[in-house]
């Protein structure tokens, strides 16, 4: 097996390991962080209102529905199949 395949599926393996501490942890949150909430906030000041954004390493989801709540069209995905 080559190295960045080996790479790859290490990388998965961990993700789905941890994925459903995410998924629990994400559940009981409610707010964003304040880092993360200023973030998100910055971020959505760049795109345009009603626009689309790929979430790429979306994990569970978090991020893009506080930003589907703002009006954006997104789009999550993760190298996690969990």
């Amino acid at each position: 097996m080559n190295k960045e395949k080996n790479y790859k599926n290490i990388t998965q393996r961990t993700y789905a390991l941890v994925a459903e501490k995410f998924v629990k942890r994400d559940r009981l949150t409610v707010d964003e962080s304040r880092d993360v909430a200023h973030a998100l906030q910055k971020f959505a000041g760049l795109v345009r209102r009603g626009g689309k954004i790929l979430d790429i390493g979306c994990g569970t989801g978090r991020d893009s529905m506080v930003l589907t709540r703002k009006g954006f069209q997104v789009l999550g995905i993760d190298f996690s199949k969990t």
